[in-house]
């Protein structure tokens, strides 16, 4: 019963993330290019919710002996690949924002040099 319980309260936790996801999306202050990442760890959270015996099952495989630690270790490695893709986002923006604003500097000086 206390299991049952538990897995209600996870299935209702990821169908809230899944809410916050969409309005974020609606709202657009969530790119849908970043909310891939994000929704793919939803569904992983879901199957782990739906399914507790398949976590159970991936701990085993990968050696751990309580399954949260698994979970963690799941989520955590996922947590990281969205924080990898995040900074190589930023940093091909900065490269792109330095670029513009040279640009930028450029034309304004051609075009002072221009009224003088």
């Amino acid at each position: 019963m206390r299991y049952l319980v538990m897995q209600v309260v996870m299935i209702g936790g990821v169908l809230l993330y899944f809410a916050l996801l969409f309005y974020l999306l609606r709202k657009r202050t969530l790119s849908v290019k970043f909310s891939i990442l994000w929704v793919a760890m939803g569904f992983v959270m879901m199957i782990f919710a739906v399914i507790p015996r398949f976590l159970e099952a991936i701990a085993s495989l990968l050696g751990f002996e309580v399954a949260s630690n698994a979970l963690f270790s799941v989520l955590f490695l996922l947590i990281l690949l969205i924080l990898l893709s995040l900074s190589s986002s930023a940093s091909k923006y900065q490269v792109q924002i330095k670029t513009l604003a040279q640009k930028i500097a450029i034309m304004e000086k051609e075009m002072h040099d221009k009224s003088l």
